[in-house]
């Protein structure tokens, strides 16, 4: 996991994750109402695009994208343990490859306190800007990484990279 502080009142969080069986990084936005998608992403996994409802998306430098194709499609996320069904619009000026709401999280016993720079898991809360806490954190994310492989070498090589490339902190 990957924490960063653009401004003093708003943070991101950047998790794994898995589509498709391809490895990739969701921004968890504080401020975010609706998930997104990136359109190259769309293409790289196939996804197939559905008309909805015209949105109006204005991004943080006060440029706007409208948009009306949708694509649900289901991923995977460590910190949950377990396939989420999401629906994402698709958007082409859009930095971020994936972008999905704080209210994702908020289930399954996770809870983030932007206000306290917590996490709760299982009842206890870690702070996740303080080094102190990283370790503890770390290893109680990797317990909930449930990898379906089929030999111990594969899911202890998913949590070693999991380690190096996304629980860290900025």
């Amino acid at each position: 996991m990957i924490i960063r502080e653009q401004r003093p009142s708003v943070k991101e969080i950047h998790l794994g994750g898995r589509i498709n069986e391809h490895e990739l990084e969701i921004l968890v936005d504080c401020g975010a109402t609706r998930n997104y998608i990136n359109s190259e992403w769309v293409e790289r996994f196939d996804l197939i695009l559905k008309e909805d409802v015209a949105i109006v998306t204005e991004f943080g430098n006060n440029n706007t994208e409208t948009s009306n194709k949708t694509i649900s499609t289901s991923i995977f996320m460590p910190l949950l343990d377990k396939d989420r069904w999401i629906t994402f619009y698709e958007l082409e000026k859009s930095k971020n490859y994936f972008n999905i709401g704080i209210e994702i999280l908020m289930n399954n016993d996770v809870r983030l306190d932007f206000g306290k720079d917590t996490i709760s898991m299982e009842g206890k809360d870690y702070s996740f800007l303080h080094e102190e806490h990283q370790l503890d954190l770390d290893d109680l994310l990797c317990r909930n990484i449930n990898f379906k492989c089929s030999e111990k070498k594969d899911i202890d090589k998913m949590i070693s990279l999991y380690k190096e490339n996304n629980y860290k902190y900025a």
